[in-house]
């Protein structure tokens, strides 16, 4: 599997992304900052298992609904397009 990066996607995503809850917030930044750049570091990187179900669980909700505002549909944008496989990534190399 070729390392996905989450470089461009920025850091204020997380809170759209967690819309409220603390624990996804932590969680997601989390998989931002351990991949970015990622593929310098590629196999070496110590990915540390996060709660995968509930950031799958919202990426579905995300996916399902618009935003209806300019700001955060970018921010939606970039989330359905790297955050999946950042999201498999990280649960192949936690485990």
């Amino acid at each position: 599997m070729s390392i996905q990066e989450s470089n461009g996607i920025p850091r204020e995503t997380a809170d759209y992304f967690a819309g409220g809850h603390k624990s996804l917030k932590k969680d997601f930044q989390y998989l931002i900052d351990v991949f970015h750049d990622a593929k310098e570091y590629g196999s070496i990187l110590n990915v540390e298992p996060v709660d995968f179900d509930a950031l799958e669980r919202r990426l579905g909700e995300i996916r399902a609904h618009g935003t209806g505002d300019l700001f955060t549909e970018a921010y939606r944008r970039a989330i359905l397009e790297k955050v999946p496989a950042l999201i498999k990534q990280a649960r192949i190399m936690s485990g």
